[in-house]
């Protein structure tokens, strides 16, 4: 759903109040929601709406997967997938998964719902990509650690392979500040 200008609190109001649940934010001005026809209609009906349209499931799949999808092509044998589920839909999205002889591998919290790990549905991306729970379609890729680089990047190491205790730098006694509502520059800190 996206708003005729930058979204605001009244606008997310009008969301909430027709029934549309907001999962995430996307670029320009719109939001990603779950809701049912009538509040769709309802919010698109409004002065402040831009556009409503159906989240169609080629806007989920990732762009290294979207060919082999619209070619009904096959992911690599060994391929595994990573599918983002609607909050609140994990339960009915691991059944609909299985039922296309998927395999659910490992499972992980996010801030956009509950993430899955899963092998055996790589010849069946259209299908997955098609399930009202599945939010998006990833492949899975295997996580490397690149604190290696920036360690040298800010100055503590002089190169990747120096060992982690380099001139006895700890971690402790570390600040970190995150400015989410503006700089206070008469701030002593």
């Amino acid at each position: 759903i996206q708003a005729r200008g930058p979204v605001t609190a009244a606008f997310r109001q009008r969301l909430q109040e027709a029934g549309a649940a907001i999962v995430s934010y996307i670029p320009n001005n719109a939001y990603l929601v779950r809701s049912n026809s009538d509040a769709a209609r309802q919010v698109e009906a409004a002065a402040e709406t831009q556009g409503v349209i159906p989240f169609e499931p080629y806007y989920k799949l990732d762009n290294k997967l979207l060919p082999l999808a619209v070619d009904q092509k096959a992911l690599a044998a060994n391929g595994f997938l990573r599918l983002t589920f609607f909050p609140g839909t994990e339960l009915e999205g691991r059944i609909a998964v299985e039922a296309l002889g998927g395999f659910v591998e490992s499972h992980e919290p996010s801030p956009f719902g509950p993430q899955v790990v899963v092998s055996g549905v790589g010849g069946f991306l259209a299908e997955v990509a098609r399930l009202t729970e599945v939010q998006t379609v990833e492949l899975e890729a295997k996580r490397v650690l690149a604190n290696d680089l920036t360690r040298v990047q800010m100055g503590v190491s002089p190169d990747s392979l120096t060992p982690p205790n380099y001139l006895g730098l700890s971690g402790t006694n570390v600040w970190i500040n995150i400015n989410d509502s503006g700089v206070d520059r008469t701030h002593p800190d």
